[in-house]
C-alpha cells in the first residue's frame, strides 16, 4: 500500500503541532531539605555547574543533546554543540 500525498501530508502536519517534554539538568547540588523548603520568590540556588560546561537536553526524557547555556534578550537559551 501506498501513503497518498495528500495522506502524507496531513500526518505531517498534525506532527508538527505535537508538544513533548525538553528538559536539561544541571550538576547536583548538596542542599539542606529545610533549605529548599524555606525558599521564596527571589531566592538565588547558586549551583555548581559551570556555564562553560555542556549540559545534555532531554527530549521526552530521553538524552539527546548536548548544549551550551547562554542568554539573549533576558531569556535563557540552549545552543547545541553536539548529538
Amino acid at each position: 500500500d501506498k501513503t497518498t500525498p495528500e495522506a502524507t501530508h496531513f500526518l505531517l502536519r498534525t506532527l508538527s503541532s505535537v508538544r513533548f517534554g525538553v528538559s536539561t539538568e544541571l550538576d547536583r547540588v548538596p542542599a539542606a531539605v529545610s533549605d529548599l523548603m524555606n525558599l521564596q520568590i527571589g531566592d538565588v540556588l547558586r549551583t555548581n555547574h559551570s556555564v562553560e560546561k555542556p549540559v545534555n537536553i532531554a527530549v521526552g526524557g530521553v538524552n539527546k543533546f548536548h548544549a551550551r547555556l547562554a542568554s539573549i534578550d533576558h531569556k535563557l537559551v540552549s545552543q547545541i554543540v553536539e548529538h
